[in-house]
């Protein structure tokens, strides 16, 4: 019988998270840490890890960023994929529940490998696929084989926000950030060059 489990990152021992990540990266085949990862969702069948689910939330702007969703070879094929998302969207994060927000998450869409049987997954909970590079988002460009992924988003009914505004003010905002950081930065250089000119002028007078 299948068991699930939803754990915040920094209650699991060493231990545990070594066994998860090591689970994790023999699924991708690659090197996963769980250093940002916020909560995980768990399959256990014998008490062993079958599958996993890792969430990360953006107090900024409000949405959960779903990723490293994997089933072991054994135990695929059984909708363990639709569970484990659906675990993970009625859980809570400190005092309201995950599908409340919007949730991102990417999907490989290589054209010579698309990951069909997540995708149909993924659309099954409400999660839209977007263009590539619709709202400017660079593909993301993982592992050994640099395969593509592609952003699918969730919008909670209740939430009147278009996925085009949420996809603005996220990636927005990170420009924003910038911009006001070379904004400060230009405010300084004016501010020590007009202390300069103003040093050689008074020392030229003198």
């Amino acid at each position: 019988m299948y068991q699930f489990h939803w754990k915040q990152i920094s209650s699991i021992d060493s231990k545990e998270k070594e066994y998860i990540s090591k689970f994790i990266s023999n699924i991708f085949n690659l090197d996963i840490s769980l250093q940002n990862t916020h909560h995980i969702g768990l399959i256990k069948y014998d008490n062993k890890i079958i599958g996993v689910g890792c969430l990360k939330w953006n107090q900024t702007y409000k949405y959960s960023h779903i990723y490293n969703v994997g089933i072991s070879k054994n135990h695929r094929g059984k909708k363990l994929c639709h569970k484990i998302i659906q675990y993970i969207m009625n859980q809570k994060i400190e005092n309201f529940q995950v599908n409340q927000y919007p949730i991102t998450l990417y999907v490989r869409t290589d054209s010579n490998n698309v990951n069909i049987p997540a995708i149909k997954c993924y659309k099954k909970h409400n999660f839209i696929l977007q263009e590539k590079n619709k709202y400017n988002l660079p593909n993301k460009r993982i592992g050994n084989d640099r395969h593509i992924e592609t952003l699918m988003v969730y919008m909670p009914k209740r939430n009147n926000q278009k996925i085009e505004t949420f996809m603005i003010d996220t990636n927005g905002g990170k420009n924003k950030t910038i911009y006001f950081q070379l904004f400060i930065i230009l405010i300084m250089i004016s501010f020590l060059s007009l202390i300069i000119y103003m040093y050689c002028k008074l020392k030229h007078t003198h």
